[in-house]
């Protein structure tokens, strides 16, 4: 894209900004209204109440955890060509610092909410920063996101993409307190706010602003008053997030717009305060992600899409798949319930029976209770409503139907199946069975990896501590790491999915002599993985020695046979 010059370049911005955010309020809408589902289960009909059993969460829940497992997450960096010995141990430094910061920074936990809410809204983002902490990964809703062209899928084809935040004034002088023109700036901004409080958008109820910043409308609907006083307390909703008027006021929308800039051949980042102060890219055109490198055409967001759609940048919602479901299972436990009621308090058919007053019925549903009546030939009798013959077994269905949708079989749930009485036909029905969970989940782990290039670029750019080599090559910097790496993640530490095959082929590549112990313990990642590195070199050292001074002992090993 030809970014212009002047005032012609604030008129550019602005457009921009209008085109990537034109679906916005209807994402706004559809995401909290997903959120509310996957919260509450409720899809709305006969009852405003919370589901009694909310089955999306936890269909939502088991397959987040077929698709990743954030525990003991290992990276490592390979390159496409061979490399000299040198090379090969400053990228495995590099891949135990990097699986190091993946851990110490939470970079896991945050890729698993990521995913969560990928499959709840269709798409998510992380945005990577360097904090004063270190290395910081924040969750992107799609609702804080826009693009230039929604039939484009790919982020990184995109020509222009927005991120909007709001700063706090304080925040906003940080950014702006050294400019010569920050004071006016301030100015322009908190004037806006105050001239607008009462009816700007920004703040209304339901607004843009509300939905993102304060958490929308309350993701659980519950029942009761909505003031509570007098020590009524709601226990049923969600812990919705809460500031003061005063505060949401002075609020500043902060537009972060990444655009492919023809002249430099990489992205330039735009910056623009509410309401058309731009600070950054107007004066000077840079990547804010990757400054001080030579790196060229990386931005700092890695999306994630678990359900790609055809020409739709946002992807599909996996509650779109088990909307009826979750309905028909509410529909099915609210007639239980009712016939459950009527079972222990049954309507009462009275016949023969003169003057039937209130007294006597209640007189009937006290404990012990009876009346009498002249008539011999009265009667009371029950009428108890009896359940659908195979009730249960249709609700039990019900339930196996959200596996099936996802390709979730009762094997990968550790539930037995019938018939199977060895080990090996186990593996080989849940291996067949996995296929279609497979298939997404190799989706997910070249996003992840994606995630974790970005990852050790900013630690490459930010880190200029000096690492010491695990296998004694010498000392270096990551930034002395030469290009055409990549990483990688242990197909075992990504997805349960793939965890038995890649560790059943790394002990037989073990015992055909293809790798030895240190690649072993690399492949199967057991705790205090550095530890039993540095043991197994030790010991493969004084092997080497031993057989360095004593010859016989390798041909006499060489004449057995196993």
């Amino acid at each position: 894209m030809r970014l212009k010059g002047g005032t012609k370049f604030d008129e550019q911005v602005d457009e921009l900004i209008d085109q990537c955010e034109v679906s916005r309020s209807q994402r706004v809408a559809t995401s909290a209204w997903y959120q509310q589902v996957f919260l509450s289960g409720r899809i709305g009909g006969e009852s405003n109440d919370p589901a009694s059993y909310n089955k999306i969460y936890a269909h939502v829940d088991e397959l987040k955890s077929q698709l990743f497992a954030s525990a003991d997450l290992r990276a490592t960096l390979v390159y496409d060509y061979p490399q000299d010995d040198r090379i090969m141990a400053m990228a495995e430094g590099a891949s135990t610092i990097l699986t190091r910061e993946i851990a110490d920074r939470d970079l896991d936990t945050s890729f698993d909410d990521c995913l969560e809410w990928s499959l709840v809204k269709g798409w998510c983002s992380l945005k990577l920063r360097w904090a004063a902490a270190g290395l910081s990964a924040n969750l992107v809703q799609n609702e804080a996101f826009g693009v230039l062209n929604e039939t484009i899928t790919a982020l990184d084809k995109q020509e222009a993409f927005l991120h909007t935040t709001f700063l706090t004034p304080d925040e906003l002088w940080r950014l702006v307190g050294s400019r010569a023109d920050g004071r006016q700036i301030m100015r322009n901004a908190l004037g806006t706010q105050q001239r607008t409080k009462d009816a700007d958008e920004q703040t209304q109820e339901g607004s843009f602003f509300h939905q993102i910043v304060i958490g929308g409308v309350q993701p659980v609907a519950t029942s009761g008053p909505t003031n509570p006083s007098g020590g009524i307390v709601s226990i049923i909703g969600s812990p919705v997030p809460l500031v003061a008027p005063t505060f949401r006021q002075r609020l500043i929308r902060f537009d972060e717009l990444w655009v492919v800039d023809n002249a430099r051949d990489d992205y330039t980042t735009i910056q623009r305060v509410w309401p058309h102060d731009i600070i950054e890219g107007k004066l000077e055109r840079r990547n804010l992600f990757l400054q001080g490198t030579e790196l060229r055409g990386h931005h700092p967001f890695a999306d994630l899409v678990t359900l790609p759609h055809h020409n739709y940048f946002w992807g599909r919602s996996e509650l779109q798949q088990i909307l009826s479901l979750q309905d028909l299972v509410n529909k099915r436990i609210n007639d239980f319930n009712r016939i459950w009621r009527k079972q222990a308090r049954p309507p009462k058919k009275m016949l023969g029976i003169m003057g039937v007053t209130d007294e006597k019925i209640r007189k009937l549903n006290a404990p012990d209770g009876w009346i009498s009546d002249d008539n011999p030939n009265s009667k009371i009798e029950d009428m108890v409503p009896q359940l659908p013959q195979g009730a249960f077994d249709e609700f039990q269905a019900i339930l196996g139907w959200y596996a099936d949708m996802a390709g979730i079989q009762p094997i990968m749930q550790g539930k037995g199946e019938p018939g199977v009485r060895a080990g090996t036909h186990s593996k080989t029905l849940l291996r067949q069975a996995s296929s279609r969970v497979r298939n997404r989940a190799l989706l997910v782990e070249r996003k992840l990896e994606e995630y974790l290039q970005k990852c050790f670029m900013l630690m490459q750019a930010k880190i200029p501590d000096v690492i010491e080599t695990i296998s004694g090559q010498g000392r270096f910097t990551l930034k002395q790491l030469p290009a055409g790496f990549s990483v990688r993640v242990d197909a075992h530490s990504a997805s349960p999915a793939f965890s038995d095959d890649a560790r059943e082929l790394a002990f037989a590549l073990h015992e055909a002599g293809a790798i030895d112990n240190e690649d072993l313990l690399m492949l199967t990642n057991p705790p205090h993985l550095d530890i039993l590195l540095r043991k197994a070199k030790a010991r493969a050292e004084q092997q080497a020695q031993m057989v360095q001074q004593h010859p016989e002992l390798l041909s006499a090993r060489g004449g057995k046979k196993r």
